[in-house]
């Protein structure tokens, strides 16, 4: 199979990548530096991708792309440059997707639990939901609901509202990167991890690289399954947890600190994935849980 990933530099998407190959697909790398792509890849920068004169060379009989799986986005919440958000993560993802429909080719991209605002709504798919917090989570919002409002998609769409995913080889994405990864630069700078006062009382649906990478991986397989998924573990934990957790593993002290102004009134208290659409289509993965997560990715930034 031929498979693009678009933000194949990042996170997921390199993760995404990885194991792509590992199952001996074939892959093209959309981004917009070459950093980070094995080079058994193609590479494409992002305008130069979604060229109509390359998609037109890329849908040959002998070089036809059978699906895109789509990470590439702008992912930083802090960003408040409605113009620039919109562009990359709004119109750049509409334009994958009526490219997708007119030649036939699979689409899995991702979304985001930043739609469910600050939960009020619930964290179910089939919920009417108005009340992003952030330019970040409007942009992801309304490209659901563009998917959602189209009733002449051909080909396979499948949206994944990721939750807050952390895992190996996320260094780059610096004050985006999870709580792991900042509590283990503190560890390595003072011996001390310096989670928020008041952490044990914010709770996330932590979840693992792994598992987002065997949902990507679970859509792809099942080409005839489409729709808009939660994609977390279906538990909440708290920041607190994983830093318990932390120390249990480094014997590290924890020492509390001030919450950050610039946060107040814009930070999530609770997410937890309803898993209900994504069990009833079948996955059956047994998901990691934080404890394995938080051991295994810690053991590997060591």
């Amino acid at each position: 199979m031929r498979v693009v990933v678009t933000g194949a530099n990042g996170f997921i998407g390199g993760a995404i990548v990885r194991q792509l190959l590992n199952n001996d697909h074939e892959v093209i790398c959309v981004d917009y530096e070459n950093t980070r792509c094995p080079q058994q890849c193609v590479f494409f920068d992002p305008e130069e991708f979604i060229s109509e004169s390359l998609w037109k060379i890329t849908q040959t009989e002998s070089s036809k792309i059978d699906a895109i799986i789509h990470q590439g986005a702008c992912s930083d919440t802090m960003n408040h440059n409605r113009d620039f958000m919109m562009k990359e993560n709004y119109d750049y993802s509409r334009a994958i997707l009526n490219a997708c429909n007119r030649k036939n080719i699979r689409l899995i991209y991702a979304s985001s639990a930043a739609v469910y605002g600050s939960g009020i709504q619930g964290f179910s798919e089939n919920t009417e939901l108005n009340i992003p917090l952030n330019v970040y989570a409007e942009s992801k919002l309304n490209f659901d609901n563009h998917v959602r409002s189209r009733n002449d998609l051909s080909t396979q769409v499948v949206g994944l509202r990721y939750f807050n995913v952390y895992g190996s080889d996320e260094s780059h994405k610096g004050r985006m990167a999870s709580v792991v990864y900042h509590f283990h630069k503190q560890y390595k700078d003072s011996g001390v991890i310096r989670p928020f006062v008041g952490s044990d009382d914010f709770y996330r649906d932590f979840v693992y690289v792994n598992d987002i990478v065997n949902m990507n991986m679970f859509f792809l397989k099942n080409h005839h399954i489409s729709g808009i998924f939660n994609a977390g573990s279906g538990t909440e934990r708290s920041f607190g947890d994983i830093a318990k957790i932390i120390s249990k593993i480094s014997g590290c002290k924890i020492d509390h600190r001030k919450f950050p102004e610039e946060l107040k009134g814009k930070y999530q208290k609770f997410t937890r994935a309803d898993m209900t659409n994504m069990l009833s289509v079948g996955y059956d993965v047994p998901i990691t849980t934080l404890e394995q997560g938080v051991s295994d990715y810690w053991s590997k930034l060591s």
